[in-house]
């Protein structure tokens, strides 16, 4: 499924966001096991962006969200039609369900996401810890950043 420009984009019953952006781990390129589920209950849409920065946490990124920054961090738009229990389980993967001690690594909030001509609001995961000591991936692009290293997930 490809998202036309002038799509309109639908929303669950709770007025939120069916679309959920992902950067790292679960990007298709990546073939982590995780990607499995989620293209079984969702479809890809677009490639899209925000602006932030995008680092190297263990062997998998963590991004955050800056709306002045001039960095923008890469990935997919999925839309997800039963989008309540696909975040429930991706709440549990990215270890910030109830059943994970607070503060999580990681948080869930829903962003603007740009498109190549307009913009779509989706979930997405949050890099939630301090990152002074981490490193920049400066192109945002996590595919790019592991083909240039030679790393692997």
């Amino acid at each position: 499924m490809n998202l036309n420009p002038s799509q309109e984009i639908t929303y669950s019953a709770a007025g939120s966001s069916n679309l959920l952006f992902v950067y790292g781990t679960l990007r298709k390129s990546i073939g982590h096991p995780s990607y499995t589920y989620l293209s079984h209950y969702s479809d890809f849409v677009h490639y899209g962006w925000f602006p932030g920065h995008l680092y190297v946490v263990n062997n998998y990124p963590g991004a955050i969200f800056d709306p002045n920054s001039q960095n923008k961090i890469f990935g997919e738009i999925y839309q997800c039609p039963a989008i309540e229990k696909l975040l429930r389980r991706l709440d549990h993967y990215e270890e910030c369900s109830e059943k994970f001690p607070k503060p999580h690594e990681y948080i869930r909030r829903q962003l603007p996401i740009n498109l190549t001509q307009n913009q779509v609001t989706a979930w997405v995961y949050l890099y939630n810890y301090p990152t002074e000591k981490l490193r920049l991936i400066e192109s945002g692009d996590y595919p790019l950043y592991l083909s240039k290293t030679s790393r692997t997930v």
